[in-house]
C-alpha cells in the first residue's frame, strides 16, 4: 500500500497536509497510480504548496461514473465489520474501475473502510467474465465500540455504542451481530435498533431487548347457575309499550338435584421468554372450592357441581350457597315483586294486592288481609287474616286452607277448608270437610260442595241470596231413580245390611277364638256384600257405602235461614223456614232432618 493517503471526495481526491520533497511526490503519483489516475500536474501541485502547506489540496478531478445502482455496499450479516460489494453488470454502461468502487463507497457513507484492493483488482478483472450478479468482500471496517448489558435474570439487555472517530457509523447488522455475540435472541426491539441507526449515536445505556413475562393462569372461579348477585330485573315491556309487572323474575325457585353452581377449573397461564429464549413457566392458577351450604352437596358423579338437596329458594350469603325451603316476602306481593312462582313453601308477611299471584309447591302462608288474587299450591294454604275481593279470588290447595274470613272467593282443596268468623258470597269445594265454627261462624250466599260433611254455627242469611250446599263425592255420577228403582234399591240395602250385621258377628267370634269355620264364612259374606254391592250400584252409580255415608252430613249448630238449598247425594231439601241446632243427612233416598249440638262433633275447635 502508498505511502499517501489519498482522499476520495464526490468533486475529485485530495490529499490533506500534502509536503513539497521528493519522496513524498513520488509517494503520491504511486498512490494515483494504483488508482487509475492520470491527470495529476506535478508543476501545479508543487505552485499550490508555495501558497499552502497544510489543509487539503485536491490533486485530481477525477470522478466516479454514475452507476445507477449497479453496484450496492452493506455490512455482511454473519459478520459486519467486513463490507459486501454487490456487482449487477446489467445495470453498468460501462464497466467499473477502481476508482469507480472507492469513490462509491464514499457516496454510501462507508468512510471508514479500509478496502481490501486486491479484492476490488480481482472484481474489476472478473467484471469481463460474469454477466450474473456476483459478491465479494470490499473492504474491513473499523467497528464503533457496542457494549450489551444483560439483568440477572435475563429479561432485559441494555445497549451503549461509542464511535472512536467522526467517520465511524453504526449500522442494523453491528447491533445485530454484538447482540448474538451476547446470546441475545428474543424480545429484540426493532425500533429502537432503526432510532440509533438514524440518530448514528447512543451515548446512554437503551433498553434493546426485553423478554416476554410468562402470565399466571387465572384462578379457578364459581360459575353460578342462578342468580346468586340478586340483580333486580324490571317489568317487561310488550309491543304496545305497556309494563308487564307481574312477571319481575325476582324470585329465583330451583327443583331438588337442580345445579347452583360449578367449578371452573384454574387457567394454565401463558409461558414467557428471557432475552436468551429460554421458555419461563407460568404459575397455575389457584383452586377455587364449591360454596357448600345449607341444604345443598357436591354431586356424586360431578366433583366439580354444587347441587341442591331440597326444592326451594337458592341464596349466596357470606360466601356460601344454600337454598331455604320457604320464600319469605317481608312485605307485601304487589308492583314490587310482581307474581310469585315457587316451588317450595311461601310466606307472606304483608297482604297480596289486587290481581296478583302466588304458585308454589309447598305451603303458602298470607298474614295480612288481602284482595282479589290468586293462590294455588299443592299443600295448604293458610290466610291468617283474610280476603275481601272486589272481583272473583280464587285458591286452590292440594291440602287444606285456613282463613279467618273469605268473601268473594273461589275455593277448590283436596283436604278441608277451616274458616273461623264467615264465608260470605264463596264457591267452595272440598274433598274432605268444610267447618266454620268461630264466633260469627255463619255460611251465607254461594255454594259449599264436600265429600264429606259441613259444619257451621249458622247457615244462610235473611238478606243473603241463595244459599247452596252439596254433599256428595265428585267422582261419583248422581243419576235420578224412578220409584220402582228405589223400591228395588231399598230391597238391595236392606240385604246389605244383614250381610254387613253377620259380617260383624264372624267377626267378633273369629277374634275370639280363631275358628277357622267363622273365617271362611266371614270371608264368604264379604264376597255376599261385594256382589250385593255391584247390584246396587249398577241401579245407583252414585251409591255411597253406609260407612262412608255416616260421614255425610250438614251440621249446623246454631240457625239455619230459609232459601238455603241443600243436596246430598242425589237427594234434595230446600229450607222455608228457620230451624236451630239441626243436621242434614240422607236416608231411605230423602234428606232428613235431627236435632245437633256440641256433643255430636269432635274436634269442633280444629
Amino acid at each position: 500500500m502508498s505511502a499517501v493517503q489519498i482522499l476520495i471526495k464526490k468533486d475529485g481526491l485530495y490529499v490533506e497536509n500534502p509536503q513539497a520533497d521528493r519522496k513524498y511526490i513520488d509517494d503520491l503519483k504511486e498512490s494515483l497510480d494504483e488508482l487509475g489516475v492520470s491527470d495529476f500536474n506535478e508543476p501545479d501541485f508543487v505552485e499550490m504548496l508555495k501558497d499552502t502547506e497544510s489543509g487539503f489540496i485536491r490533486v485530481s478531478s477525477k470522478h466516479a461514473q454514475e452507476h445507477n445502482n449497479a453496484i450496492q455496499f452493506k455490512p455482511s450479516q454473519e459478520d459486519s465489520r467486513k463490507i459486501v460489494a454487490t456487482i449487477i453488470p446489467s445495470g453498468l454502461s460501462k464497466p467499473f474501475s477502481k476508482l469507480d468502487i472507492l469513490v462509491q463507497l464514499e457516496y454510501d457513507n462507508f468512510q471508514d473502510v479500509t478496502p481490501d484492493i486486491r479484492a476490488i483488482e480481482d472484481a474489476i478483472e472478473q467484471q469481463g467474465h460474469e454477466t450474473e450478479i456476483y459478491t465479494f468482500i470490499a473492504g474491513i471496517r473499523n467497528l464503533p465500540y457496542i457494549e450489551i448489558f444483560l439483568s440477572p435474570d435475563n429479561m432485559e439487555a441494555n445497549i451503549l455504542v461509542q464511535f472512536s472517530h467522526e467517520n465511524q457509523r453504526v449500522y442494523e447488522e453491528d447491533i445485530m451481530m454484538t447482540l448474538k455475540e451476547a446470546g441475545v435472541v428474543q424480545g429484540i426491539r426493532k425500533n429502537i435498533i432503526n432510532e440509533i441507526v438514524k440518530a448514528n449515536e447512543c451515548p446512554e445505556p437503551e433498553v434493546i431487548a426485553r423478554g416476554i413475562e410468562s402470565i399466571d393462569g387465572e384462578p379457578g372461579s364459581v360459575m353460578f347457575h342462578f342468580d346468586a348477585q340478586k340483580k333486580k330485573r324490571g317489568p317487561q315491556i310488550d309491543t304496545k309499550g305497556r309494563a308487564d309487572f307481574h312477571h319481575l323474575g325476582i324470585f329465583e325457585s330451583i327443583e331438588k338435584g337442580d345445579i347452583l353452581c360449578e367449578l371452573i377449573s384454574p387457567g394454565r397461564g401463558i409461558p414467557g421468554y428471557d432475552i436468551k429464549g429460554n421458555e419461563t413457566e407460568p404459575n397455575l392458577g389457584k383452586e377455587a372450592s364449591l360454596p357448600s351450604g345449607k341444604n345443598t352437596m357436591i354431586d356424586p358423579d360431578n366433583p366439580n357441581l354444587l347441587i341442591a338437596t331440597i326444592a326451594g329458594i337458592p341464596k349466596y350469603l357470606d360466601g356460601q350457597v344454600s337454598v331455604e325451603p320457604i320464600l319469605n316476602i317481608e312485605g307485601d306481593v304487589g308492583l314490587e315483586t310482581g307474581d310469585i312462582d315457587f316451588v317450595g313453601a311461601v310466606r307472606v308477611n304483608g297482604m297480596v294486592n289486587d290481581g296478583f299471584k302466588i304458585v308454589a309447591k309447598d305451603d303458602i302462608y298470607i298474614h295480612d288481609t288481602s284482595e282479589s288474587l290468586y293462590l294455588e299450591t299443592e299443600g295448604d294454604i293458610f290466610i291468617n287474616r283474610g280476603i275481601r275481593a272486589d272481583k272473583n279470588a280464587f285458591l286452590k290447595a292440594g291440602g287444606n286452607v285456613h282463613a279467618l274470613f273469605l268473601e268473594g272467593v273461589t275455593i277448590e282443596a283436596g283436604g278441608e277448608v277451616v274458616i273461623m268468623e264467615y264465608a260470605y258470597h264463596c264457591h267452595i269445594k272440598s274433598k274432605n270437610s268444610v267447618r266454620v265454627l268461630g264466633k260469627k261462624g255463619y255460611i251465607a250466599g254461594g255454594s259449599v260442595t264436600v265429600e264429606k260433611n259441613i259444619i257451621t254455627k249458622r247457615l244462610g242469611s235473611l238478606s243473603a241470596p241463595r244459599t247452596e250446599i252439596y254433599v256428595s263425592p265428585s267422582s261419583e255420577e248422581i243419576v235420578q231413580l224412578t220409584e220402582n228403582q228405589i223400591n228395588k234399591m231399598e230391597k238391595w240395602i236392606n240385604k246389605l245390611s244383614e250381610i254387613q250385621i253377620e259380617i260383624d258377628r264372624l267377626t267378633e267370634i273369629y277374634d275370639e277364638i280363631a275358628d277357622e269355620k267363622s273365617l271362611a264364612a266371614k270371608e264368604k259374606a264379604e264376597w255376599q256384600k261385594v256382589e250385593a254391592v255391584k247390584i246396587i250400584r249398577q241401579i245407583d252409580p252414585g251409591f255411597i257405602d253406609p260407612a262412608l255415608a255416616s260421614e255425610q252430613y250438614i251440621g249446623v249448630l246454631g240457625v239455619v235461614h230459609p232459601n238455603v238449598h241443600i243436596q246430598i247425594n242425589q237427594h234434595k231439601m230446600t229450607i222455608k223456614q228457620e230451624f236451630d241446632g239441626v243436621r242434614f243427612f240422607a236416608r231411605k233416598h230423602r234428606v232428613v232432618m235431627e236435632s245437633f249440638d256440641n256433643s255430636h262433633i269432635k274436634d269442633i275447635t280444629r
